[in-house]
């Protein structure tokens, strides 16, 4: 099985929210800065540890790191994500990544997911009750165990050719802009659903049980359009 049938976790130093994660064989995990220390009280160790180390504070990972200078154009984020793509991996969960008082950073994850989104990878991003998710040129499904709301917002000035199965709320090749939430709080009802866009990126945010998390299908499953 290769790196993109398998999951990157990414782990921040914002609010983990008690998540326990479950990495499987094969999986990668990468501690970024304060991330480290999140790993260590559930006493997992990252297979590669990465930052500039300015909110770890416990002591420094001994081998399989690397430090980063705080003056740089990447996030640490970001700079973790570019290693998971360069080993390989497709599918990305970050955790860590949102909360706390600077939702400057929340937002620059969300940048980073669309950063994905536009390389053919695909990125979660788990917050207390929700899965931040973007696609670029492609389709996004969910089984019918989802239950919730689930939000769609164009990140591009407008995205076009958008359609929407399987929810409360259905579009047909319609198209948003990024000046007006009409996909603001749409709902699971129960069946398998699916979100696609021709042209642009979409931020989609779910708040849906967390066992149906897995029913996010991964971009091997979808024929991917990006560009």
């Amino acid at each position: 099985m290769t790196n993109t049938q398998k999951i990157c976790y990414i782990i921040g130093s914002g609010d983990t929210y008690k998540y326990k994660l479950s990495p499987k064989e094969g999986d990668f995990i990468i501690a970024v800065d304060g991330g480290y220390d999140h790993l260590k009280r559930q006493k997992i160790t990252p297979n590669f540890t990465i930052g500039d180390f300015d909110s770890i504070k416990g002591s420094l990972p001994k081998d399989n790191f690397k430090q980063l200078p705080r003056d740089k154009d990447d996030s640490d984020t970001l700079a973790a994500l570019k290693y998971g793509i360069k080993l390989g991996y497709k599918s990305f969960y970050i955790y860590g990544g949102s909360g706390g008082d600077r939702f400057d950073h929340t937002f620059a994850n969300i940048q980073c997911l669309t950063y994905l989104s536009k390389r053919g990878c695909r990125g979660l991003l788990f917050t207390k009750n929700e899965i931040i998710t973007a696609i670029t040129n492609d389709s996004l499904s969910y089984n019918e165990k989802c239950q919730g709301m689930i939000s769609i917002f164009a990140y591009s000035p407008k995205a076009k050719g958008i359609t929407v199965q399987g929810l409360k709320y259905t579009l047909a090749d319609d198209s948003l802009s990024s000046d007006f939430p009409k996909g603001l709080s749409n709902e699971f009802i129960g069946k398998s659903s699916s979100i696609s866009v021709k042209s642009g990126t979409l931020i989609v945010i779910s708040r849906h049980l967390p066992e149906a998390r897995i029913a996010i299908s991964s971009p091997e499953n979808q024929k991917t359009r990006s560009k």
